[in-house]
């Protein structure tokens, strides 16, 4: 069997946990599997050509080209999309023209859309398409047991893209270290965040060192507006501090409350 593969970088989080575990198996069993990251224009119409010898196209979030999804959806090579985010629109809620149009393109042209959360799922069902939700998932065996840290410490895992949700909540930190001085905040990812009075650890994210700063962590936290744009968000963290054997505080949006 031939499949062709279209997401991100592989070091997006998206990526690293819902298309590599798949390529990895498929590989392993000994079928043929391309993969484009972040592909330009350039390399998408190479895409089409290659979509008329493969058995099945896999696009993870990445809106193609309107016209290139018109030119895959005169191959017979069924699609499939899977997407983790609500990627119809703006990171900061508002509508996109040029998103939603190319988001149409691609469900619609679709065999099957899969949706990383029931929100996402109905997006998906008002284009008409068939769709089922499948949620993020880990692997268990990543995250073993570790001596947990002398001090309480709470941890946040996550991008400078979600750090704005963090900021959101500097003076609840600052109040939480007034009434308990003794408590620690372990911040992984790729920037720098401090709160008066607390003490702060910032790490950047690494897969050799994430279970570690995880599973010697108390608290997993995960704090988070409520708008159209994060009730598409599919719950990650929630779920690698569930993996680590972390209690959970989380905001009670998107998939957080499932």
């Amino acid at each position: 069997m031939k499949y062709v593969f279209v997401a991100k970088s592989s070091g997006n989080p998206a990526t690293r946990y819902r298309v590599t575990p798949i390529v990895d198996r498929l590989r392993a069993r000994g079928d043929h599997v391309t993969v484009f990251n972040e592909p330009n224009l350039v390399s998408q119409l190479h895409l089409v050509l290659l979509a008329i010898r493969c058995n099945l196209i896999f696009v993870q979030r990445k809106l193609l080209s309107t016209a290139v999804v018109w030119l895959l959806s005169k191959i017979s090579t069924p699609i499939v999309f899977d997407y983790d985010d609500a990627i119809f629109l703006r990171s900061s809620g508002l509508v996109s023209r040029t998103r939603q149009a190319r988001y149409r393109a691609i469900t619609r042209s679709s065999h099957l859309v899969l949706a990383g959360n029931s929100y996402l799922q109905r997006a998906a069902e008002s284009e008409g398409v068939p769709s089922a939700v499948v949620p993020t998932s880990v692997e268990l065996e990543r995250y073993g047991t570790f001596e947990k840290e002398e001090c309480l410490t709470m941890v946040w895992i996550g991008s400078r893209s979600t750090a704005r949700y963090l900021e959101k909540h500097r003076e609840v930190f600052a109040s939480i270290a007034r009434r308990f001085p003794s408590i620690r905040l372990r911040v992984i990812g790729d920037f720098h965040f401090d709160v008066r009075g607390m003490q702060v650890e910032c790490y950047g994210w690494s897969e050799s060192s994430e279970s570690q700063l995880l599973g010697s962590s108390h608290i997993g936290i995960a704090p988070m507006s409520d708008g159209t744009w994060t009730r598409g968000k599919c719950a990650l963290k929630v779920i690698q501090y569930m993996a680590a054997g972390l209690p959970v505080v989380s905001s009670n949006v998107g998939a957080n409350r499932d």
